[in-house]
């Protein structure tokens, strides 16, 4: 009987097989969200998990991700050095097969319905404008009468969500839409496999990712197209990235250094493929009908929400006496583990960062339960850093596994094309120049991606010239017959 790595190479099954080592670590397994912590929004989420079945870190992902999305342009919250915009940025890894995109259409069903009717009724206002007689004057009886202009439909499209766009495409769009936007993308590699997310751009595009973030002004001057000037929009970004590409995002260095990747809320939970069986399901048919009220109940808040939103202006969100000692608290704690021998010090930038993502986080509580409120109460605040710590000690697990230099991630991705889409035994560098992964395309990186894996034992170099794909090449090395 074959086995899985000969199988999956291609190779022949009586060929001598090499466990090589694995360049990334593996994630130890993770520990739930304590949903009792999270009050009323605990049970959103887990009536969002039981009833598509999916991890409990992918429904509070999807939850926040629509509250940030529905009042992001409601307020700006007081943090521990000033007011910042509460709008959230959040990235779920999973594979295919985790329900990534049914997850999210069930969350975001008010907003899509709402959303829906806001471009009914921008087209119609536009087709009504467009049959607007030429003159605004009609005589009668020998006088002139000046008639009621029509009303005169915004300028700006409604549109509310973007899932495939590169960031200046998105900036483009933005000078003629509303401003509070989400990038919420169930497949979010095609967002950072964009091309202004690629290579050489990365970390002037990371920069702008940012600003969104941070609510600053976005400029964009190109030779070859008119300048763009933005400000005052406000976006939640929601990634649904599969394991490879969360994998590549989280070990980018530009990211990293830039800071883009401290600003994300990042989960990644254990897979449920395989495990969710509907005839031995356990849940009644009481159960999943209290759950489906529960969702039914965060639909109709959402949908008021918005509504509410047409005759809302922005404000100052303040902190009570009690949540901001909370806050402080919090901020106290981490610091005191950032050291080099702290816990947090592998994911310092993030832990940095971590009081004014509990700000964020509580003022959209505060917002979504009570959209008259001018001030983040403490039980609130509470519930804020309860998400706040259990989004750090997610980091520093994935950080511990999966947070490789540049040089083992893309290894690590040339490593996983050798051996899941070369069909051949014997590779050359011309070869992997030629016909490598996208984006490692070029003879000196491909030269030092290949010391790594011959150190790791995934390739073996060959002594003397050999045929690879039909030419002859002077330094060729073997791929490990074996696939991880």
């Amino acid at each position: 009987m074959s086995s899985i790595y000969e199988l999956e190479s291609g190779f022949a099954q009586n060929a001598l097989l090499v466990q090589p080592t694995p360049l990334v670590g593996e994630l130890k397994p993770a520990e739930e969200p304590d949903l009792h912590a999270f009050g009323v929004l605990g049970k959103t989420i887990q009536a969002l998990a039981v009833t598509i079945d999916i991890p409990v870190e992918m429904a509070m992902n999807n939850v926040l991700s629509a509250l940030s999305l529905t009042l992001q342009d409601r307020a700006e919250v007081q943090s521990l050095y000033g007011y910042a915009p509460i709008n959230l940025f959040l990235a779920t890894i999973a594979g295919s097969g985790e329900r990534k995109s049914a997850s999210s259409k069930r969350t975001l069903k008010s907003i899509r319905e709402y959303e829906r009717q806001e471009k009914a009724a921008f087209e119609a206002a536009k087709a009504a404008a467009k049959s607007k007689p030429n003159w605004d004057e009609e005589v009668i009886e020998g006088e002139c009468t000046v008639v009621d202009e029509l009303p005169q439909p915004s300028m700006l499209n409604p549109a509310r969500m973007f899932s495939d766009v590169t960031l200046e495409g998105f900036f483009r769009r933005m000078l003629e839409n509303q401003k509070s936007v989400g990038i919420i993308a169930d497949e979010g590699g095609v967002v950072l496999g964009g091309f202004s997310m690629k290579g050489s751009n990365s970390l002037a595009s990371g920069a702008r990712f940012s600003k969104l973030w941070d609510g600053g002004q976005i400029e964009l001057i190109r030779s070859t197209s008119e300048p763009i000037e933005i400000d005052g929009v406000k976006v939640t970004v929601h990634l649904m990235i599969q394991d490879n590409a969360g994998r590549e995002f989280l070990s980018n260095e530009a990211y990293r250094n830039q800071g883009l990747l401290a600003r994300f809320l990042v989960v990644w939970p254990r897979s449920k493929v395989g495990t969710r069986m509907i005839a031995s399901s356990a849940l009644s048919q009481a159960e999943r009908q209290h759950h489906e009220e529960q969702l039914h109940a965060f639909d109709q808040r959402i949908s008021s929400l918005l509504e509410m939103g047409k005759y809302k202006q922005e404000i100052y969100l303040d902190l009570n006496e009690g949540a901001m000692a909370l806050l402080i608290d919090l901020h106290d704690r981490v610091e005191e583990e950032l050291g080099i021998t702290g816990r947090f010090d592998l994911v310092k930038d993030f832990a940095c960062k971590a009081p004014e993502h509990a700000a964020r986080i509580a003022a959209n509580i505060q917002l979504f339960f009570d959209e008259d409120s001018s001030v983040v109460t403490q039980e609130n605040m509470e519930i804020a850093i309860a998400f706040t710590e259990w989004y750090l000690f997610e980091q520093l697990r994935i950080a511990e596994a999966h947070q490789p230099t540049q040089l083992i991630a893309n290894a690590e991705k040339l490593r996983s094309w050798l051996c899941r889409k070369f069909a051949g035994k014997y590779v050359s560098v011309r070869l992997m120049v030629q016909k490598g992964p996208a984006g490692l395309r070029d003879a000196e990186t491909i030269k030092a991606l290949v010391e790594v894996l011959v150190e790791h034992g995934w390739l073996h170099p060959v002594t003397g010239p050999q045929s690879v794909d039909g030419q002859v090449a002077k330094q060729v090395w073997r791929v490990t017959e074996a696939v991880l």
